[in-house]
């Protein structure tokens, strides 16, 4: 049948009108259940998939998915539900992976088909993460959309030559090959180039990354017959790595030629990632980027002498494989520098990471023969972290910013050191992270100066702080922050509780003058985050204390920073070395302790909820508030499998009336998705708004429940507004309820597992006897049986299948 339907779709039309979004970066796989389909073509025909959804008159909806095309390419196409031409299709781009993206307009309230398929390609194509979504929403309109355990499922297709085939992640890979352009200096300038189609007075970005062992990269942007210059020629530093971004607006439409070559330099470089973007776009309109397969494909003039592939190698790209330790015995001042060209009137950033192990690293900006210091800020000594200077030029030509340890007796390490024009990403620093164990570029003396390998426990999170407490005391750590009247600051932190919760206090005026108290929740791992708006005094004390609750809580990831700005004002944010110098504590109660990263990995699907009903009680189940704001839309969901019995989730106002509800039918598996705006009315006490209630809860009918994956989000947000979604470590912390009807559980995924359907005829049954004959080889699997047309489902309770349904047996 789809044969002779994408027969007659072939004459039909396609409109170019689309957007379309090739990879830059490398994602992990999209595919939760680990599954792609296969598209395989011959070329003698179009073979592929397709699936109705409904549209609505007006609205707007967004279509995407991977793909990876292994010499062929992959089709979209949207058409009526009898199949008729809408205009809407298109290829992605051949031996490229990427994500392909449309939004479609919906002219009339109707049912469409969505079709992806291979045209008349030779070849082999894998698509997943398939998403149709409203736009704005999140909702997927198609099942299935990775092909859970290997089926297609609802999708109607032509399995011989489209099925789904477990996940290969890599097909993603998308830095898999860089250039290679070796250049003798004599002979050529021109490496490899491609024409690209803009549009008049619409600004693009050109951008790559580059490695240049020797030479150096040259980029240009030619005009459609190479008759003119665009862009003038922008080059990259030599014995260098990092990337190259240049902005450009159209002053014609049409086919501009973007070249990169390594000029007249002798030398060897290397460039990938390429793209040009729109501004504030995605789409690259670059063909193959990255040299997928080792493939010149999409790109012209290269010339395999001075242009070949590589396979693409971290280290040219580990901007933290080298720094620089500086030893001083006290008696220099001059350790390292490297003359930078500015311009009288423009702003410059200097930046670089530091860790003075002893001593202190200072920083200064000397005029072009040293005779002046325009600029001078030192570190901490004992400390790590980032210095930034923001420098005006007060004249044009060559400025020396300098890094030293001055007369402090004592040994520091820098690395990642830049000096970009404000608001350019560029470094204007020539080998700012001493690559391959080289100070290229750099004079100094290099007695006291010596390049050593990177080594990443000087720059990371390898400790946390542990609050204990038996309940006795409040025990906690503090630290001044000095602070503007008035002005808004964010507060953040990482935090796993085991039995305790951590405290926030902000302190103005005295060290334990708490004027803002906020509490992080218990039993749970998550990131904690406030705002805070400064008094009138010049500081706060910043404190954190687990209060009175007995146990323990862990912190890390220590932050407090103007609202806007990415500057942590915290001094030893992640207690280094296991230290908590800077910090005021009690000793006994807070140390740093080795960060153990399994307490911050979350896996959504460890436990569950059991709601166990006896059908005599009213009200079974359990619940949790929030706080419902005004003309908000809410989504309330979560997964369910009901053993019998008839519950609902529920949402309701804070005096438990029902404001939207879901029933939950006995003997069946589904989710649950609830939506709720409160509008203005009724608000809480004082103004504040009002209180909602999430519950999941029975309708005194004997049964058993199984509740997981329970969300709670503002409507086209992914935030999850509950405590303990997932029930951490087997704890319903965060809920309340009747907890002799429920208990958490170790997830089971057998319970949500597929049913076998069985067609049981059952009415001939007489005795409970005759029904035990009939069902026996299926008393203790997971089927469904048919009695008069009634689907019931045998999974774990016999007994009351038996009770239940004891009135067939005796018709």
């Amino acid at each position: 049948m789809f044969k002779k339907i994408t027969a007659l779709l072939l004459s039909l039309a396609c409109l170019l009108s689309f957007v379309f979004i090739a990879p830059v970066t490398a994602l992990a796989d999209a595919s939760a259940n680990g599954y792609m389909l296969k598209l395989v073509n011959d070329g003698t025909d179009e073979h592929g998939i397709w699936k109705g959804f409904g549209v609505t008159e007006g609205k707007t909806y967004s279509i995407s998915f991977n793909y990876y095309n292994n010499g062929s390419v992959c089709r979209f196409r949207i058409v009526r539900s009898d199949f008729g031409n809408l205009g809407i299709c298109q290829d992605t781009v051949a031996a490229v992976t990427g994500r392909f993206y449309y939004e479609y307009t919906a002219s009339e309230t109707t049912d469409v088909i969505f079709i992806i398929d291979n045209g008349l390609y030779d070849g082999t194509s894998n698509v997943w993460n398939i998403s149709v979504t409203e736009k704005g929403t999140t909702e997927n309109l198609l099942s299935n959309a990775n092909f859970e355990n290997g089926d297609l499922g609802w999708w109607n297709g032509d399995s011989r030559w489209c099925n789904a085939v477990a996940f290969d992640n890599s097909a993603w890979n998308v830095k898999t090959n860089m250039v290679k352009i070796v250049n003798d200096g004599t002979t050529n300038d021109q490496a490899i180039y491609q024409g690209v189609y803009l549009t008049e007075g619409v600004t693009y970005t050109f951008s790559f990354n580059y490695y240049t062992v020797s030479g150096a990269i040259r980029f240009k942007l030619r005009n459609c017959n190479f008759s003119q210059n665009l862009l003038d020629e922008i080059d990259t530093s030599t014995g260098c790595q990092g990337r190259k971004s240049v902005q450009y607006t159209a002053t014609y439409t049409g086919l501009h030629i973007p070249c990169y070559t390594n000029g007249y330099w002798q030398g060897t470089s290397y460039i990938w990632n390429i793209s040009c973007t729109e501004a504030d776009n995605t789409n690259n309109l670059i063909t193959n980027p990255n040299f997928l397969n080792g493939s010149f494909s999409g790109w012209n003039n290269s010339n395999t002498d001075l242009c070949t592939m590589q396979a693409y190698s971290d280290s040219a790209w580990n901007k933290r494989e080298y720094m620089v330790k500086i030893v001083n015995d006290g008696n220099n001042d001059q350790a390292i520098y490297q003359g930078v060209y500015l311009t009288k009137g423009e702003t410059y950033t200097f930046s670089f990471d530091y860790y003075s192990q002893s001593g202190a690293i200072r920083f200064r900006l000397r005029n072009y023969n040293f005779s002046q210091i325009l600029h001078e800020v030192d570190t901490v000594s004992g400390w790590q972290g980032t210095i930034t200077v923001d420098y005006t030029a007060t004249y044009t030509g060559l400025h020396i910013p300098c890094y030293t340890n001055g007369f402090w007796q004592g040994t520091s390490y820098i690395w990642n050191v830049k000096c970009t024009e404000k608001g350019s990403t560029e470094n204007l620093l020539t080998n700012s992270n001493f690559l391959n164990g080289s100070l290229a570029g750099w004079d100094g003396n290099k007695d006291l100066c010596t390049t050593v390998a990177y080594n990443d426990k000087l720059w990371s999170g390898d400790y946390m702080l542990e609050l204990t407490n038996d309940g006795t005391n409040n025990q906690g750590i503090w630290q001044f922050v000095p602070v503007v009247a008035g002005k808004q600051y964010t507060i953040s932190f990482d935090y796993y509780s085991n039995g305790a919760s951590a405290r926030v206090w902000l302190s103005e005026g005295g060290p334990f003058n708490g004027t803002k108290i906020e509490d992080t929740s218990i039993d749970v791992k998550k990131t904690f985050t406030m705002d805070y708006t400064a008094g009138s005094t010049g500081n706060v004390n910043f404190i954190l204390t687990n209060g009175f609750s007995v146990g323990k809580v862990y912190l890390w990831n220590l932050k407090f920073y103007e609202t806007g700005s990415n500057v942590n004002m915290l001094s030893n944010p992640d207690f280094y070395c296991g230290s908590g110098y800077c910090w005021d504590c009690n000793n006994g109660y807070c140390n740093p302790v080795a960060f153990d990263s399994s307490l911050w990995e979350v896996e959504p699907d460890d436990y569950m909820l059991k709601i166990v009903n006896d059908g005599e009680n009213i009200w079974q189940g359990f619940y949790q508030g929030f706080n419902a704001e005004e003309n908000t839309d809410y989504v309330f969901s979560f997964d369910y499998y009901a053993v019998g019995g008839a519950f609902e989730g529920r949402i309701c106002g804070n005096t438990f009336n029902n404001l939207r509800s879901a029933g939950i039918a006995d003997y069946s598996k589904g989710s649950i998705s609830i939506e709720y705006n409160r509008g203005t009315e009724p608000t809480g006490s004082g103004g504040n708004p009002a209180l909602g209630i999430v519950s999941i809860d029975n309708a005194n009918l004997e049964g058993t429940l199984y509740v997981w994956n329970i969300k709670l989000v503002k409507k086209g947000e992914s935030e999850n507004l509950l405590v303990n979604p997932y029930f951490l470590n087997g704890k319903s912390a965060g809920w309340t309820g009747n907890s002799k009807c429920y208990s958490i559980i170790e997830f089971d995924a057998s319970v949500y597992a597929a049913l076998v359907e069985l067609d049981l005829d059952l009415s001939g049954a007489v005795t409970i006897d005759d029904m035990i004959e009939l069902c026996q080889a299926f008393l203790t699997g997971e089927h469904e049986f048919d009695i008069n047309g009634d689907k019931v489902f045998n999974l774990l309770d016999f007994v009351s299948f038996k009770k239940k349904y004891i009135n067939y047996i005796n018709i």
